[in-house]
């Protein structure tokens, strides 16, 4: 059975771009390399979303190479 999503687990382009604080181009790169997916709307094809979970997980190991590194 498939977990239901709901539109307060997604976040938008422009809210995921500003959360990671990275130009769209970065974000694409993101996705080529396997660490976001998007997700379409059944309804509304051309609205892309990217789960806020993912983001979250994201911005945690960037935090953790961040303060590795320093």
């Amino acid at each position: 059975m498939k977990a239901t999503i709901t539109k307060k687990d997604l976040l938008t382009i422009k809210e995921t771009r500003e959360a990671l604080q990275v130009s769209t181009t970065t974000l694409r790169g993101y996705i080529k390399k396997g660490l976001l997916r998007k997700v379409r709307d059944s309804l509304e094809k051309t609205k892309v979303y990217y789960l806020k979970s993912e983001v979250d997980k994201l911005l945690a190991t960037r935090f953790y190479i961040e303060e590795v590194n320093t």
